[in-house]
């Protein structure tokens, strides 16, 4: 597969808020957009956060995460008050939270209850939040 070549710059000056940030393709788009200048912090439901932004940040890069769940209005409030607070604006709401379990056969009760009753939560909420939240950073955006 053919690598892509991040554009220098590109988001220079510019401010993501990136939810699912911590693995998959939202870990995947917070190092595309941290490569080509943007500073970012990303959300996650899992506790490898903190050692990713460690890593980000000795790479460079502008960072700072957050772990729990979008479809708490609370937390999409606190997430957007740390953007604000360490970089002073909002441009950019990459709302790719999903809640998923790669447990298989190990996976418990509770996992798969939160597989299937979190995704309509997290469809209703934990999209609108966000974008609310963000939205209300007023001038800032």
């Amino acid at each position: 597969m053919k690598e892509r070549k991040a554009i220098k710059d590109r988001f220079r000056d510019k401010v993501a808020i990136i939810t699912g940030g911590s693995s998959g393709i939202g870990k995947a788009a917070l190092e595309e957009i941290c490569k080509e200048g943007a500073a970012a912090i990303f959300t996650g439901t899992r506790d490898t956060g903190r050692e990713i932004e460690k890593q980000m940040t000795a790479a460079g890069f502008r960072v700072g995460s957050c772990q729990g769940d979008m479809a708490n209005e609370k937390f999409c409030r606190d997430v957007v008050a740390l953007t604000l607070q360490k970089f002073g604006k909002v441009n950019y709401l990459f709302n790719n939270a999903f809640s998923f379990t790669a447990k298989a056969l190990d996976a418990t009760s509770a996992d798969w209850e939160r597989i299937w009753l979190a995704p309509w939560r997290l469809r209703a909420w934990g999209r609108w939040w966000p974008s609310r939240c963000a939205s209300r950073a007023g001038d800032r955006l």
